[in-house]
């Protein structure tokens, strides 16, 4: 395959080493040349004196230089770097780097910047028969036409603060998360005694949230990073002016090598609570390598348009209904293999986000890009995977079994309930001595007066039969017309009708919290009888199918499906009205629809990518990091997607008394799960291939622009990157 040329510029106040690992894009830039290199493409680094590269370096700044702008180096010490581009270390490294690049360019070569608009003199000196390509966004200044972000969240943000910003979204805009090499931050199983916040001593990243919650829970919290002025007794002067005092605070220094990483594998939990919209926070998946679990802000998800419900204990509830630390909904729990109740721990709502939709033959969903699922891969462990990230043998499980209801109805008891609902007729009397059909989500049993079942087929009068054993008056038959089957009349006791009706307590909990609270062995009961009554097997395949008019019963029907471990899809049978559904100019609604029990598991390498759109979104965090969505006519099982799986990976929290749960509950959690999450995520050598993939789209624009046939197939795009 074709090999590029890599101009990587650094930055004018670090050298391009591990020395400079407290500075996120001076690691970028370090590993970014690594992964290129190791892919067999040239790599030019363009730094400052004492960088160490895997490459050739170009020095375009001298020690002596950097001395004289910044003063000498000391570890602890945070430069005071102008943002503003005026200094004249900017002018400097720009026209050196020009110059330099100048020299040794060839056509379509990527010159590859990290400090937005700081850079653009560059640009402009390099000339146009190169590509500028800014690769690791986590700033706002932005200005190249080819751009990678290192998160979703901050990709948006920009998006939305650009004036003149286009709905349709930016195509040569992409997103590549951070990147670490593993072997840095070793993984360590067993833990110490104490906590710890590493990052710059600054109010906006948060250390007086880590402090305070040591300070109420009375355990130890060592603390490293740059800007500490001086430590007096118990007593940490930091640089912006604020004092941190407490017996359980010890300053450790400057961190960086072996000592970064010890001090992540032998803590409880890290302390990365950034007030601000933090645009990937590197010092999260730092404390991931080595097993250790984050407690992080709960900023930043991946989401699903707002018409999405959630399913909870008091039904179906969109976002803004929702009641944090009451309400629950179905998560999956990969130990028992079924859903089980999971408490919602957060709403995260953002707006006039980019979603796209993805559908098969009967069924589509509408989500971000980045939004996980359940995957399993032939039978082995449960991951959670986006879409676009699925390999050929990644199945995506969009329902799975429940666990059981706290409602006391027999498997028999519930069937018969099926029947009456579905080819039975239950009536209830009114004034005058009239009767009308019983509305068992309304209606009073006790006015129930008869209860009828019909049937013709002899398969289902045999069902009835058995399950009706003991509980009807007699059974009669009656002529019908020759063409049909003649029809079974089974006649039900009255008292054992009422009874049931009110043991059910449909009345108060609906149809739906009626299936939803069953056991289950008593909701496959009524899922098998309303197959019996309504349903027929598919020509081909094995998936059977259920005709219903629209309402609360079909509405049962989907959910006791889903809750059965199905994948319920409806489509039309027919519509009011006649012909094609439009009579006089207006359109009637389906009043029949046909439910199909489909398998649960979908490849996603099967579906079509369809339409894009921009929306508002939300995202709820679970403890189970999984979740129950109804969107239009579709019920899945689908999970959070935060950086910070919660519950998983580690803890996102909004307030106070968040953070000292979160700090009491790191033991629950896996540390060996935390570490190959974190590993399979932003590993260099998984997330390299990613960056592989994008630059040959970008050469691809020189030729025939960016529908074409890539040198790389594009389903190397949708593979998963994380295995």
């Amino acid at each position: 395959m074709k090999k590029f040329r890599f101009h990587v510029v650094g930055l004018p106040h670090t050298q391009t080493n591990m020395q400079h690992s407290a500075c996120a894009f001076t690691m970028k830039i370090l590993h970014f040349c690594q992964m290129m290199t190791s892919l067999g493409h040239e790599v030019i680094h363009y730094g400052a004196e004492g960088s160490e590269v895997d490459c050739e370096h170009v020095q375009i700044m001298s020690k002596d230089e950097q001395e004289y702008y910044f003063g000498p180096y000391t570890p602890e010490k945070l430069y005071e770097v102008d943002w503003s581009g005026k200094a004249p270390y900017w002018n400097l490294i720009n026209t050196r780097a020009a110059t330099e690049i100048n020299k040794r360019k060839q056509p379509r070569d990527f010159v590859c910047i990290i400090m937005g608009t700081l850079n653009r003199p560059l640009a402009h000196l390099v000339g146009n028969d190169v590509m500028i390509v800014e690769y690791g966004i986590g700033y706002n200044g932005t200005f190249a036409k080819y751009r990678v972000f290192e998160s979703y969240a901050h990709m948006h943000k920009i998006w939305g603060a650009e004036g003149g910003f286009d709905p349709n979204g930016k195509f040569y805009d992409a997103v590549i998360p951070n990147y670490l090499n593993p072997d840095d931050y070793p993984f360590q199983k067993e833990k110490g005694d104490y906590y710890l916040y590493l990052g710059r001593l600054i109010k906006r990243k948060g250390i007086h949230i880590a402090v305070e919650t040591c300070k109420k829970l009375g355990v130890k919290l060592k603390i490293a990073g740059q800007g500490c002025n001086r430590v007096e007794g118990n007593k940490i002067y930091c640089s912006d002016g604020e004092t941190y005092e407490g017996d359980n605070l010890e300053y450790v220094g400057f961190a960086t090598g072996d000592k970064r990483a010890k001090l992540y594998q032998n803590a409880k939990g890290v302390f990365v609570p950034t007030t601000y919209i933090e645009p990937f926070g590197a010092v999260a998946i730092e404390a991931q390598m080595a097993g250790t679990p984050p407690i992080t802000t709960d900023f930043g998800a991946f989401c699903v348009p707002t018409e999405a419900e959630i399913l909870t204990q008091r039904g179906w509830l969109t976002y803004d209904n929702i009641m944090l630390g009451i309400d629950e909904t179905l998560g999956f729990d990969k130990i028992l293999g079924k859903t089980r109740w999971t408490k919602i721990t957060a709403v995260n709502h953002f707006r006039q986000q980019l979603t796209t939709q993805y559908r098969n033959r009967n069924w589509r969903i509408r989500v971000t890009d980045g939004h996980k699922w359940i995957m399993n891969k032939y039978g082995g462990e449960y991951t959670l995977k986006a879409f676009e990230d699925a390999g050929d043998a990644d199945k995506a499980h969009l329902a799975a079994v429940a666990c059981d209801g706290d409602l006391q109805i027999s498997p028999q008891e519930a069937g018969i309930i099926a029947w009456l609902l579905t080819d039975g007729s239950v009536n209830t009397r009114v004034k005058y001595g009239k009767e009308k059909s019983y509305n068992p989500e309304s209606d009073d049993p006790n006015t129930i007066v008869r209860a009828r079942i019909w049937q013709s087929k002899p398969k289902g009068i045999l069902a009835i039969q058995e399950i009706l054993c003991g509980t009807y008056n007699k059974k009669s038959k009656r002529k019908g017309n020759p063409k049909h089957l003649p029809r079974m009349m089974f006649t039900i006791k009255r008292d054992f009708v009422r009874e049931l009706f009110k043991k059910s307590e449909i009345k108060s909990r609906g149809l739906e919290g009626f299936v939803l609270n069953l056991p289950q062995i008593s909701r496959e009961a009524f899922l098998k009888a309303c197959i019996d009554a309504e349903g027929w097997k598919a020509k081909k395949g094995s998936t059977f199918l259920i005709s219903q008019n629209t309402g609360s019963m079909l509405n049962a029907m989907v959910l006791c499906a889903y809750l059965c471990g199905k994948r319920p899809t409806l489509s039309n049978h027919s519509r009011t009205g006649k012909g094609s559904g439009v009579c006089a100019g207006r359109y009637y609604e389906p009043k029949n629809m046909v439910l199909a029990l489909c398998n649960p598991l979908i490849r996603p390498r099967r579906l079509h990518k369809e339409t894009e759109q921009i929306e508002d979104v939300w995202c709820p965090s679970t403890e189970l990091g999984t979740w129950t969505m109804r969107f239009e006519k579709h019920i899945v099982l689908t999970g959070n997607t935060e950086t910070v799986d919660h519950g998983k990976t580690g803890f996102r929290c909004r307030t106070l008394d968040q953070f000292v749960w979160a700090a009491k509950s790191v033991h629950t959690l896996d540390p060996q799960y935390i570490h190959d999450s974190a590993v399979a995520r932003y590993a260099m050598d998984n997330v390299k291939w990613r960056y592989e993939t994008y630059f040959r789209q970008l050469q691809d624009l020189w030729n025939d622009g960016w529908p074409t046939t890539h040198s790389v197939p594009d389903e190397q795009w949708l593979r998963g990157y994380y295995e």
